[in-house]
């Protein structure tokens, strides 16, 4: 089954501060989120649309230029797109506190403006994210009361009856990321609209990323989730198949036995999955991620990050930031570690980092998604070079001097183009050659 996710953003002057963070993170969430290796946590076949508010563009609740509602992105799984619209973002007016939440979760799940375009059948959530309370029936008392249509029109704010009405025959599922101020007040919201969920925003939504991933698997998984809580925690499987989301503070999680899933989310966290076929995601901070025995997936997120895999066929995946990958040291040479480098962008979209692989084992592969390193041709592309001035001329794309890798976007052309250094092999047991990597299409 497809899943169709609504980025519905406030864009009232309140949240201005909070844009650099917004701009940056959303597509890094795009990006977790559509990773093959976490299909089962957050959902097959996900596409993202984007949606805004502000608030009515009368006084005194806003500025004549505002709006209830407006769809700004059709749905779609391209990261760039997704950046370049979240990129043109700005934040204005919103004359009073509250703004029209309420009536904007209800044209998105109409899709009053037809600028969304949901798929049949698709799950659909709504993830709004905001700093303020909302406007309810009443507030607006000299405009006709709200008749719950597709129209946007001159009429008072909706009633909470009437959206969860909406809600449910639409079958959406509304996720509110808020600020501690007004947590309170969404989480009465949901326990009125019957679905739902609420999680928490740091003051700059520095976290946002964290919290989308966690919305989007609350809303898949429900209740087979476990979650920490916005300090420091310690949380410890029970020896199933457990999933645990970490969520802020500086975690320590441990799996132990079964096949688990582990989050660390936002901040430093020390991640540890124990035996089984574990799948361990780092989240945003510098991140400590050891998988241990059997075949795991470790996946570092943002930040420097430190992937320790430990016996079996294992996947890493340093992702943003400098990080440190260790597939582990099997003295019989059997393992197959795979090393991960996608980030579902062009190269240079989303931040790749340099990272460091320990030990490069004779049945080791390095992965490259084709889209991410574009101009690489699967035939002919590997080459090695005595020093970087060398490797910015030749004509192959993926470049070795001495061990450190390069992604040569512009082949014979001075420089690199858009890539450079994206790796660093530290020691491996054979030379590298072009049978050391896996070239793939992830389309």
């Amino acid at each position: 089954m497809s899943t169709d996710v609504v980025l519905l953003q406030d864009l009232t002057g309140s949240y201005r501060n909070d844009l650099p963070n917004l701009k940056k993170q959303i597509p890094i969430a795009v990006n977790r989120l559509t990773n093959p290796y976490l299909e089962e946590i957050f959902g097959p076949d996900i596409q993202f649309g984007i949606s805004t508010f502000k608030d009515k563009p009368v006084s005194p609740f806003g500025a004549p230029s505002d709006y209830v509602y407006q769809s700004e992105l059709a749905f779609t799984s391209d990261i760039g797109t997704v950046k370049n619209e979240v990129d043109s973002f700005s934040a204005s007016n919103g004359a009073d506190g509250p703004e029209a939440q309420l009536e904007a979760l209800a044209h998105t799940a109409f899709d009053s403006d037809g600028g969304l375009n949901y798929r049949s059948g698709s799950t659909r959530i709504a993830v709004i994210s905001t700093d303020a309370s909302y406007h309810v029936a009443g507030d607006y008392a000299t405009a006709p009361a709200n008749d719950l249509d597709s129209n946007i029109e001159d009429e008072d704010y909706p009633t909470i009856a009437g959206l969860k009405s909406v809600l449910e025959t639409e079958d959406m599922i509304p996720v509110f990321l808020v600020t501690d101020g007004v947590e309170g007040t969404y989480e009465d919201l949901v326990d009125q609209l019957g679905r739902g969920y609420v999680t928490s925003l740091n003051p700059d939504s520095s976290n946002v990323s964290d919290a989308i991933k966690y919305a989007v698997a609350k809303s898949n998984l429900g209740a087979a989730l476990e979650e920490g809580t916005t300090s420091s925690d310690e949380i410890n499987g029970d020896g199933s198949d457990d999933i645990i989301f970490g969520l802020d503070g500086e975690d320590q999680i441990f799996g132990y036995g079964g096949d688990d899933f582990l989050d660390g989310g936002f901040d430093l966290d020390y991640l540890y999955g124990g035996s089984g076929s574990d799948t361990v995601s780092g989240g945003d901070g510098a991140d400590y991620v050891e998988g241990n025995n059997g075949p795991d997936t470790l996946i570092g997120g943002s930040g420097n990050d430190t992937l320790l895999a430990g016996v079996g066929n294992d996947v890493l995946q340093g992702d943003d930031g400098d990080d440190i990958l260790d597939g582990g040291l099997d003295p019989t040479f059997s393992d197959s570690d795979t090393y991960v480098f996608d980030t579902g962008a062009e190269y240079g979209i989303l931040e790749l980092g340099v990272d460091q692989i320990t030990f490069f084992k004779p049945n080791d592969k390095i992965q490259l998604s084709q889209d991410t390193f574009t101009a690489v041709d699967p035939t002919n592309f590997f080459a090695s070079a005595s020093t970087v001035s060398d490797a910015e001329t030749v004509d192959e794309t993926i470049v070795n001097v001495g061990g450190d890798l390069y992604y040569n976007e512009n082949g014979v052309d001075p420089g690199f183009g858009s890539g450079g250094q994206f790796a660093s092999v530290s020691f491996s047991f054979l030379p590298l050659t072009s049978s050391s990597f896996d070239i793939v299409d992830t389309d």
